[in-house]
């Protein structure tokens, strides 16, 4: 390093030299200047001190605001509910109608001729006929088979029920977001709107099958629990307009 010293001073003495502008220094001591002359006025503005109660009541206003409920994964079981019932309707409707089965018919014997029954010293021992060197044993009676049958009513109720109009909420709901409301945009409203339309899918499906089937009372009760779904998520999304 000592061999290079000579060198290295001559290197620096061919270095440029800057020159600064020639008002650099008084810009730079007005700035100083300034920030000792800011310095008093902000030592004399008045200190704010907030009521005695604003923090109470900030704290209250945070403990009674809702909870929200997470985006993802709400109400899964109401999609599990919609697949149940749309593959029971497709089984259904495809399901291979059984032909009516006949009655089992009675074979029927011809009427025999009447002979004369011979009897031993026995009375209560009764020996067979005998036509034609033929034997012929008697024939037992046979019971008629009986066919049962059920007929399963539903009540006019359920049915007027289900099949009502669509809830006027919902058109309300409709028309209040083609309005581009805020809230219609959030992901927790889009969700419960995606889970309304499947119901009401499920639900069409449903009520057109029940007028094919003659009013079978499964399809009803599924149609009631459907219908019972698509009220409470109506009532939140009314509750979030």
């Amino acid at each position: 390093m000592e061999q290079n010293r000579e060198n290295l001073q001559q290197a620096i003495r061919q270095l440029p030299e800057y020159q600064p502008p020639a008002g650099l220094w008084d810009t730079i001591a007005g700035e100083l200047d300034f920030d000792q002359t800011l310095e008093k006025p902000l030592q004399e503005l008045p200190v704010y001190t907030p009521p005695a109660d604003l923090w109470d009541s900030l704290a209250a206003r945070i403990e009674q605001a809702p909870e929200l409920a997470p985006e993802k994964g709400i109400r899964p079981a109401y999609k599990w509910l919609v697949g149940l019932v749309l593959m029971a309707l497709g089984v259904w409707v495809f399901l291979p109608v059984a032909p009516p089965v006949a009655p089992a018919s009675i074979p029927t014997t011809p009427a025999q001729s009447a002979e004369p029954i011979a009897l031993n010293n026995q009375p209560q021992q009764i020996r067979t006929t005998q036509t034609n060197n033929t034997q012929k044993k008697a024939v037992k009676p046979t019971s008629k088979p009986r066919l049962a049958h059920r007929t399963e009513v539903v009540d006019d109720a359920l049915i007027m029920a289900c099949r009502s109009a669509e809830d006027p909420n919902y058109d309300l709901v409709e028309t209040l977001c083609k309005e581009a409301l805020p809230v219609c945009e959030e992901p927790q409203f889009k969700q419960l709107k995606a889970e309304f339309d499947d119901l009401t899918q499920a639900h069409t499906a449903l009520k057109n099958a029940l007028g094919q089937y003659a009013d079978d009372p499964d399809l009803v009760s599924q149609l009631i629990d459907i219908e019972q779904a698509r009220d409470q998520v109506l009532q939140q999304l009314m509750a979030m307009m």
